[in-house]
């Protein structure tokens, strides 16, 4: 992985973990695009989130993430695949009561 600063650690509390859990090789350290929680308006209302740094993933990681995404959602693999193609750092949300945020060298960001 390129060096980077911002990671999530998933909840293993949350009722989302074992979906997440089935992606990340370390749901401890999944990289996000900014420690700042954006308010987004989702299907089940608005909520607090932070976005995966998809293009950061491992190939399998994607793979399994796509999937998981599809199956969810019932939509077609390809259709996530294209969504997550066309902006890779703010497809993915995740909500922020599920995890803690992580700022590695800190001292570059204050």
């Amino acid at each position: 992985m390129p060096e980077h600063d911002f990671f999530a650690s998933l909840r293993d509390d949350s009722p989302r973990y074992a979906d997440w859990q089935k992606v990340f090789d370390d749901p401890s350290r999944v990289p996000i695009t900014t420690p700042i929680a954006e308010r987004v308006q989702l299907p089940i209302g608005e909520r607090n989130v932070l976005f995966v740094a998809c293009d950061l993933l491992t190939p399998s990681e994607k793979a399994r993430l796509i999937l998981m995404l599809a199956v969810k959602f019932r939509v077609d693999p390809q259709e996530v695949q294209n969504e997550i193609d066309a902006d890779p750092r703010h497809a993915v949300p995740l909500l922020d009561e599920d995890l803690s945020v992580m700022v590695l060298r800190p001292q570059k960001w204050v």
